[in-house]
């Protein structure tokens, strides 16, 4: 169990893999970086383009409401006095994003390659049926394969009356596809219909699309146990010696 909760990540991102539940770096390659930084190159540039194209509309707006009142055109209103207040409060946030985005020097380097991330670790999961518990998973996951993007909203037209400020690029990871996996460790495997009824037993309580997973040592009936839909995930064998160590504390 400390061997599995310690190597968790891996585990997951190992058995994912061979069931072909992802494609390893798919989304970390270099072609599909070089790919998102010329997005974000692209979205810059368009965004200063259209924020300049506004923020001078908005300025000719002003100088021209504000020229009115100087001579006297129309009388400066609570509703105009107001108006041309928010006005002047756009062009500001205009000339603000304007500057954010003609100083951005490009995304750096992306983040370290994450293939999985474990967003729920459980020991001793209880199964319960109503008020009753059935029994007790050793470990249930909840894990996520991630992809790398980058922060910016290229869908959003900087002309729009309702737009908000919008955020130069930077790297972001998201989760794209959650797992769901229930391990029961045995150090061996003494009697397989006994497991076998264990997890049939704890089937009928979990939600639907749980992957059962045995970790041991005990390799012998992978193939038997795969065929039943479970999978086997082979661990090293720790010595009682080496156990009482602690090793992975």
């Amino acid at each position: 169990m400390k061997w599995l909760d310690h190597n968790i990540e891996k585990v997951v991102f190992d058995i994912a893999m061979d069931q072909s539940w992802v494609s390893k770096g798919t989304n970390w390659d270099p072609e599909t970086i070089e790919g998102l930084r010329s997005a974000a190159l692209c979205y810059v540039s368009d965004t200063i383009s259209k924020t300049r194209v506004k923020l001078k509309e908005l300025e000719g707006q002003v100088a021209e409401a504000e020229n009115e009142f100087k001579n006297g055109s129309h009388g400066l209103s609570q509703w105009r006095a107001r108006r041309l207040e928010q006005s002047r409060e756009e062009v500001s946030r205009y000339a603000a994003q304007l500057q954010s985005f003609e100083s951005w020097d490009g995304l750096g380097d992306p983040p370290e390659y994450k293939p999985m991330q474990i967003l729920q670790k459980k020991w001793e999961q209880p199964i319960t049926s109503g008020k009753f518990i059935v029994g007790f998973l050793d470990m249930y996951v909840e894990a996520s394969t991630m992809d790398i993007s980058f922060i910016g909203n290229q869908n959003h037209s900087v002309a729009d009356s309702s737009i908000e400020l919008l955020e130069v690029p930077c790297w972001t990871l998201s989760h794209r596809q959650a797992f769901h996996l229930s391990f029961e460790v045995k150090t061996t495997i003494p009697n397989l219909g006994e497991l076998l009824r264990q997890i049939r037993l704890y089937q009928q309580y979990t939600r639907p699309g749980m992957h059962y997973v045995v970790v041991s040592p005990d390799d012998a009936d992978s193939a038997l146990l795969k065929d039943q839909g479970i999978l086997l995930y082979r661990c090293p064998f720790f010595s009682q010696e080496q156990r009482q160590k602690t090793l992975f504390d």
